[in-house]
C-alpha cells in the first residue's frame, strides 16, 4: 500500500476522511479515501489500496465550488485543468477552509 509522502519542503495543511465520486462511475459507489491539502498540491488516496485517485498542484486548480450530488448530500468541487473532482464527507468544510489557506480560490 502506498503512503502519503511530502516532498521536500512541502507542508501539510490537513486531511480529511472523503469519498471521491468519478465521473465514470456512473450509478457506481464514491471511492473511500484521504484527501491531503499541502502547500503544494491537493491528493486523494483510496482507503483500501493506498492509490492515488487524483494529485494536482495547486497551480493547476482553478478553484473550487459546493455542488451536490445526488438530492440532498452536499459536494465539495475542485476544478483543475479542465476536470472537475468532485468529494463528499464530513470534512467538506475543513477541506474548503485548507483550500482557502492553501490560496485555491472559491468560485
Amino acid at each position: 500500500m502506498a503512503k502519503f509522502q511530502l516532498a521536500e519542503g512541502e507542508k501539510l495543511i490537513g486531511s480529511a476522511t472523503m469519498a471521491f465520486v468519478e465521473k465514470a462511475a456512473v450509478g457506481g459507489r464514491p471511492t473511500q479515501g484521504k484527501l491531503y491539502v499541502t502547500n503544494q498540491r491537493v491528493c486523494f488516496h483510496m482507503s483500501m489500496l493506498g492509490t492515488v485517485l487524483m494529485e494536482e498542484k495547486l497551480s493547476d486548480i482553478g478553484g473550487y465550488a459546493e455542488g451536490r450530488q445526488g438530492l440532498f448530500i452536499k459536494a465539495l468541487l475542485i476544478h483543475a485543468k479542465g476536470n472537475t473532482f468532485k468529494f463528499t464527507g464530513m470534512g467538506r468544510k475543513k477541506v474548503m477552509g485548507w483550500l482557502d489557506q492553501a490560496g485555491v480560490q472559491k468560485m
